[in-house]
């Protein structure tokens, strides 16, 4: 398989899990609407972002590149979460986070 065979099979697969969430989720406000830095993307002056790039540098030579993204990607997204949920922002169905 080729290198662009692989990634259109990787975008594909999130295609169809993406179509799943927006198929189970009705008629509610799709969150990937939302524009960076708005929240689930923490702002770029988010203090625990920088906090986390500067780990990410760290443990690039340890960890590798993969477990590095990964870590860095997931926990991210987190942290715009938590800024939405901060902020009063409304969560996916359109209604105001508690």
């Amino acid at each position: 398989m080729s290198n662009s065979d692989a990634e259109q099979e990787l975008w594909n697969a999130a295609w169809v899990h993406v179509s799943e969430q927006d198929r189970q989720r009705g008629p509610w406000v799709s969150p990937r609407r939302g524009e960076m830095p708005e929240p689930p993307w923490p702002a770029t002056d988010n203090p625990v972002l920088r906090a986390l790039l500067d780990q990410a540098r760290r443990n690039l030579q340890v960890d590798g590149v993969e477990a590095v993204l990964i870590h860095l990607a997931t926990h991210s997204w987190f942290e715009g979460g938590i800024e939405g949920y901060d902020r009063g922002q409304r969560d996916a169905r359109g209604e105001l986070a508690d």
